[in-house]
């Protein structure tokens, strides 16, 4: 062997033991390494440099649409379409599928309460009146010689969904109770403002899980939902949720989706 290739495997001997790679691995490990280095890098300089995307878009009240939390019962659009099953809890707006009443794990904070009457002449949906003192035993069907009236008085409640608060992204819903369904609202409605209160709570001050169960009568199978306490808010879910409050409650450009729509119930 020559000396200068001994002094060559010299040298490259003592690379390897320095660095545990020979020169061919290092380069290789190097050149791996400059390719992956921007993927790396992305996420930091790509939230710097679009840290302003959408700043100059005002967006008001005015083009928001709070969607409802549908219970899909076997008359539904979207069931009869195929689109849904039965028992599903779908947004109104997106069609996305936010859970099912066997599951009960659609966990979410209520933060604010409206009690309506929807009326509907003939069938066909007139118009929603605030319930008060004045008018909350009004009959739910009357005739008076023109038109059929009928009512269907509606629990409202504005919510977030847990899951969307956990990864930042949180809109408000609107959870629907009317009809058999009612008296999951009224549960929900002593726990809000009676029962927070007693514990020194706010209105929004613990987290409930939704479920229901599945009933039959001569019309076929529907769903009549129920709420279950699940555990204490926190305080940046509580935060939001004011947030959300104080929106919701003054401003009136504020509009939900499907005013005056009942999920079908075959009662």
């Amino acid at each position: 062997m020559t000396k200068s290739l001994k002094n060559r495997k010299k040298k490259q001997a003592e690379q390897t033991e320095q660095h545990g790679k020979t020169p061919k691995e290092t380069q290789i490990s190097e050149s791996k390494q400059m390719q992956e280095a921007p993927k790396a890098k992305m996420p930091a300089r790509t939230t710097e440099a679009m840290a302003e995307w959408g700043s100059s878009a005002e967006v008001t009240a005015k083009d928001i649409v709070i969607p409802k939390i549908w219970t899909m019962q076997g008359l539904s659009d979207l069931v009869t379409e195929g689109k849904a099953k039965l028992g599903e809890y779908v947004n109104s707006v997106t069609g996305e599928v936010l859970g099912d009443y066997k599951t009960g794990e659609l966990e979410f904070i209520p933060f604010h309460m409206k009690k309506v009457w929807y009326v509907f002449e003939d069938g066909e949906f007139k118009e929603s009146v605030p319930i008060t003192s004045q008018n909350e035993d009004l009959p739910f069907e009357e005739d008076n010689g023109i038109v059929k009236i009928t009512r269907s008085k509606v629990f409202q409640f504005y919510v977030l969904l847990t899951k969307e608060l956990e990864a930042g992204a949180a809109i408000p819903y609107v959870l629907q109770f009317t009809r058999t369904s009612l008296q999951a609202g009224k549960v929900l409605a002593t726990q809000m403002y009676m029962q927070n209160k007693m514990a020194g709570l706010p209105p929004g001050g613990m987290a409930f899980k939704l479920s229901g169960t599945l009933e039959k009568n001569d019309k076929g199978s529907f769903i009549v939902n129920k709420v279950q306490k699940s555990r204490q808010a926190n305080y940046n879910e509580l935060e939001i949720a004011y947030s959300w409050f104080q929106t919701v409650r003054t401003d009136k450009n504020v509009k939900v989706d499907g005013e005056g729509i009942l999920e079908e119930e075959a009662e």
